[in-house]
């Protein structure tokens, strides 16, 4: 839309801008623009609603205000999506499928919980722009705005708890066979019931889809810079099987990497909403991962984000899993991950665990000399013997155990053959499969315990691979 007028008389550059414009009029204008009072005919009947005379707000592509209904007593979103026509009153069809579609699958995602429901629907048309006003679910405010207001990030437990409610609504949504096809804060909504629903349904389609389909039904992601709205932001914001275009089908778990990646931005230290999930998740601190809840949250993630998205976890299943983070153990979370989502999580845990003994080995060294020499042995040293070396090994030994993580693995002792084969794959590394079996096999037991008496360096081939499928049998208090 090129140098449209804007309700202020100001030409714009986009309808983002017009729908800024629209917020900051004074009510008594948007009253002209809206009307006082519409029917709407729904399943339950005709609701007829009365919109508020309070500032809308510019909300997922449009604009919302309050309604009441006198009859029932209960409050509404009013929220006008629009499609700008050109120069000479033209609207593209294009555009017209894209609001359609969005409107239509919001209506058919029915009645949940945890899923702002959409009643009806009226045309409602002001000069070149055709306007469709929902009568949806009343809520109070979006995730973003209460991000803003905690700070940007949720502690553990309500990170967890949140994340529950929005798979209990991917379930719900995927049950009907649609692919809601992202999922930012902007686009959750927490109702007047105090739960978060999921709302933004500009990118969702009913499944089956190829990739290309769904790329050509929503539009390529990127930035709209006229706008400053980062809502379809940059490729590295979308999972793998998206940057391959091609005739591939789409599957629910994208949604579930969307999930991952929306709380990778609000509970790691160091993320934010535009956040890359990878960089995130493997710049966490040894600290962060001394606290039991937090680390299974963050193997949790590991899982949700990974590359193929028949190796992720359906979103039932990651709200069965959420809600009893306190009591998993984390082998029964790594059991479950494909080798190549352990492969990264040893590498992360192996560098804070070091972190972490390297902080404990030089605490009560009082010489720099004394420390730097300290540093290099703590450096040079598998994490098993320095873990015998340390004054105390307490929080090492919590680290260890929240993550899975068995130091006599990592020291090159033993591993499961299926493992080490996959890990052998993943890792690139040249040993062939008989190597790895002759490898373990010579080893008595692969139940992860730690023993002196077998202990070995890595070594080069299978030895150094089995350091990469640490944790697999690894029970919750079972020390390194």
């Amino acid at each position: 839309m090129a140098g449209a007028a804007s309700p202020t008389g100001v030409a714009t550059s986009s309808w983002a801008g017009w729908f800024a414009d629209l917020a900051t009029l004074p009510g008594s204008a948007i009253g002209a623009l809206a009307g006082s009072d519409v029917s709407f005919p729904t399943a339950e009947g005709l609701i007829v609603v009365r919109e508020e005379p309070r500032q809308p707000k510019a909300q997922l592509g449009g604009v919302t205000s309050r309604a009441h209904c006198a009859t029932s007593g209960r409050d509404f979103d009013l929220r006008r999506l629009s499609i700008g026509a050109a120069k000479g009153g033209f609207i593209t069809l294009r555009a017209l499928q894209v609001l359609e579609r969005t409107i239509e699958l919001q209506q058919a995602a029915g009645r949940h919980s945890h899923v702002q429901r959409c009643y009806a629907q009226v045309l409602e048309n002001t000069g070149k722009a055709h306007w469709r006003l929902l009568l949806c679910e009343a809520s109070n405010n979006d995730l973003a705005a209460f991000l803003a207001a905690q700070g940007g990030r949720l502690d553990t437990k309500d990170a967890a708890g949140f994340g529950q409610q929005l798979a209990f609504g991917l379930d719900h949504v995927h049950s009907r066979g649609i692919l809601l096809g992202g999922l930012e804060a902007e686009g959750v909504f927490r109702g007047q019931d105090g739960l978060w629903k999921l709302a933004d349904f500009s990118r969702s389609t009913r499944l089956p889809i190829s990739v290309a389909d769904w790329l050509e039904q929503c539009g390529a992601p990127q930035h709209d810079e006229a706008a400053g709205n980062s809502r379809r932001g940059p490729t590295e914001r979308f999972p793998p099987e998206v940057a391959a275009v091609g005739d591939g089908a789409l599957r629910q778990e994208m949604d579930v990497w969307f999930l991952g990646q929306l709380l990778a931005g609000i509970l790691l230290e160091g993320g934010s909403m535009g956040c890359i999930p990878a960089a995130a998740l493997g710049a966490v601190s040894g600290e962060a991962l001394l606290c039991p809840v937090f680390a299974r949250l963050w193997l949790l993630l590991h899982w949700l984000l990974s590359d193929e998205p028949q190796e992720r976890p359906q979103a039932n299943e990651v709200a069965a899993l959420t809600g009893a983070l306190a009591d998993l153990l984390p082998s029964e979370l790594l059991e479950e991950m494909p080798c190549s989502g352990r492969l990264r999580i040893n590498g992360v845990v192996r560098a804070a665990a070091r972190q972490l003994a390297m902080d404990e080995a030089v605490a009560s060294i009082p010489s720099p000399a004394a420390r730097s020499a300290a540093i290099h042995r703590v450096a040079s040293l598998p994490l098993a013997v320095v873990r015998d070396e340390l004054a105390d090994s307490t929080r090492l030994d919590t680290l260890c155990r929240n993550c899975g993580f068995d130091l006599a693995i990592d020291a090159g002792i033993e591993a499961p053959k299926h493992c080490l084969r996959d890990a052998s794959t993943d890792a690139g590394s040249a040993s062939s499969s008989g190597e790895a079996t002759s490898d373990v096999t010579s080893v008595p037991g692969i139940s992860g315990g730690s023993s002196k008496s077998n202990q070995r360096q890595p070594q080069q081939g299978p030895g150094e691979v089995a350091a990469v499928v640490n944790g697999f049998h690894l029970e919750e208090g079972q020390g390194p």
